[in-house]
């Protein structure tokens, strides 16, 4: 009789510790958002399928002190395959930040204590924890690592194996999971994206020009995953995570999967995108068959730049008078529309970014100014000024202004220096660009504008001059002309065009002698077509006679050296005083 009682004693003892061995650590929550200590929690489970646990009496360890487990208004029974959440003792005097959080189904706990353990747990250095049952045997221990970033606690990722290092990671969720599956537990049939899912190439990628697309959905379970699967991959315009009606599709497609644990499944497909821009590209996969939902949707980001780069720095603006902005002029030169959105400018030492949607049409030009004062000194349509209020601050003497695509590389560069001003600094006038085919780095491409309002923002550059062989040539009209000042035909038109794009003009007049008797300009700055009048007087304003006289025109480009000489005869008719 004796021994048949100590054999049941043996055997209850051996079904209870079997019981108690059933719960483990599944979750620390030791470094919470803030200050707030609070909020710190620790959850455990109950491995068994079939068998039920009496908490009552059991204790929690961090090797430094005890706190006993404590119903918290849902008993101290945890059900098979059940989790229990255990709450720091002073929760419900500071905080209700789980009050919707953890389900109805979880079990929350409490303890005889204001905080877990010695003072709380630590986020400086791992504690002990000790599951402690009624007769006193250690259950389940775990020592936490404090390498979390704050609200990221330490999960447990198979909860039927132990507790060894590589069997617990950082929660991939902020607030953890208290009370639900943990989000580093495999699930049995699952297939996702893993990070990188989507890629593409040229890692630089053109309008109108093919990106090829790579998609990877990777088998995430625990089990061969042979099912179905659909295949969704469109551009997300709307960046909503949903394939609407009006945007395009790339993949839509069921493919029959035998994917082993671990393997990937690739899927491709060609995308030519009709314009530069930023564009969403979204994959989605599903499956009657999958467990886990959270991870069957990825995204990346594609910028396009332009394929055809036709903006051109057209006219800079470097030296202002008092209230004018400096600005940079760009011009489309192209055939279509192109967006400048996340291109930049930037000169020697800044860079400033396009952050908004900038459209530049073909043959427009687009001033771009850091305020709005710029209307105020030129006759200006505001639609044609784009205010970026960080563009870099231009030197008076010398700078380099770069023109970069959003991908970072330049696409023009205009190294600028007062002296391509050509000694008209003076007068404050822009830098105009004479021709936008030719290379903006060269001195011999820019000029002072000689325009009467000292630059042209929003229009033809006056300086501007294809290239094609032009000659120069001298006109006079009327010819002869008749200065008496009876209002008609009082004065000679002399147009000048040169065969140089900019050049320092010297026009006088000879008489049949020889002899200068005027000079309408003395080397004055000039572009490619420039038109002076003669009232028919001499330099000190004297009436010259009846007669045959020479207009005599020299074109000096300082740069190049070329030297152009032209003349012309005129007739002075009619009674002269």
């Amino acid at each position: 009789m004796h021994h048949f009682f100590l054999r049941h004693l043996l055997f209850i003892l051996l079904l209870v510790l079997k019981l108690n061995a059933q719960i483990t650590f599944s979750e620390v929550m030791f470094d919470v958002v803030g200050s707030d200590a609070h909020d710190e929690f620790i959850e455990i489970y109950n491995l068994s399928s079939t068998e039920t646990v009496d908490l009552s009496g059991w204790r929690l360890s961090d090797s430094l002190a005890e706190d006993r487990l404590t119903d918290a208004g849902s008993g101290l029974l945890l059900k098979p395959e059940q989790f229990a959440v255990i709450l720091d003792g002073s929760y419900w005097e500071n905080s209700d930040t789980y009050q919707d959080v953890i389900p109805d189904e979880a079990l929350i706990l409490t303890i005889d204590d204001k905080a877990l353990g010695s003072g709380g747990l630590t986020n400086s250095k791992g504690k002990l924890l000790s599951l402690i049952d009624g007769s006193g045997a250690v259950v389940d221990s775990y020592r936490y690592s404090p390498d979390n970033m704050p609200g990221y606690s330490d999960e447990k990722i198979m909860l039927s194996v132990d507790n060894s290092a590589e069997n617990w990671a950082n929660s991939a969720v902020l607030g953890g999971t208290p009370g639900y599956r943990n989000s580093v537990t495999p699930y049995d049939y699952d297939i996702g994206f893993a990070t990188a899912a989507l890629s593409y190439h040229p890692a630089l990628a053109y309008s109108l020009q093919p990106i090829q697309i790579e998609g990877k959905a990777s088998n995430l379970g625990v089990q061969n995953f042979q099912a179905p699967l659909h295949i969704l991959l469109f551009i997300d315009s709307d960046e909503n995570g949903q394939q609407d009606a009006d945007e395009e599709v790339l993949i839509d497609s069921d493919e029959n999967i035998d994917l082993p644990v671990g393997e990937v499944f690739s899927f491709s497909a060609q995308w030519v995108p009709r314009r530069a821009g930023r564009y969403r590209l979204a994959a989605q996969i599903e499956s009657a068959a999958d467990e886990n939902s959270v991870n069957n949707t990825t995204s990346v980001e594609i910028p396009v730049v332009e394929s055809l780069e036709t903006v051109s720095i057209n006219e800079i603006k470097f030296l202002t008078f008092d209230g004018e902005p400096e600005w940079i002029e760009l011009l489309n030169n192209g055939e279509r529309p192109l967006t400048l959105q996340d291109w930049a400018i930037a000169d020697s030492r800044d860079t400033c970014r396009i952050d908004s949607l900038l459209y530049l049409y073909p043959g427009q030009y687009k001033i771009i100014a850091a305020d709005s004062g710029l209307a105020r000194f030129y006759p200006l349509d505001d639609s044609l000024i784009f205010i970026l209020k960080k563009l870099p601050t231009l030197n008076n003497d010398k700078d380099v202004v770069y023109l970069l695509n959003p991908a970072g590389g330049w696409v023009e560069q205009a190294p600028y220096n007062v002296d391509w001003l050509e000694g008209e600094e003076w007068r404050k006038p822009s830098l105009e660009r004479i021709y936008y085919k030719l290379d903006p780095r060269s001195s011999l491409n820019w000029g002072p504008s000689t325009d009467k309002n000292g630059a042209t923002p929003g229009r033809q550059n006056s300086l501007f001059t294809a290239p094609g062989g032009q000659k120069g040539s001298l006109q006079i009209e009327p010819n002869p002309f008749s200065p008496d000042g009876d209002g008609f035909e009082d004065h000679a038109l002399i147009t000048v065009h040169s065969a140089t794009a900019a050049s320092r003009l010297r026009a006088d007049i000879f008489d049949i002698t020889g002899r200068k008797i005027r000079t309408l300009q003395d080397n004055v700055f000039s572009g490619s077509n420039a038109q002076l009048v003669w009232n028919g007087r001499d330099d000190s304003g004297t009436k010259v006679r009846m007669g045959i006289y020479v207009v005599f025109v020299q074109l000096l480009d300082d740069r190049s050296g070329v030297l152009q000489e032209m003349k012309e005869t005129v007739v002075v008719a009619g009674r002269l005083e």
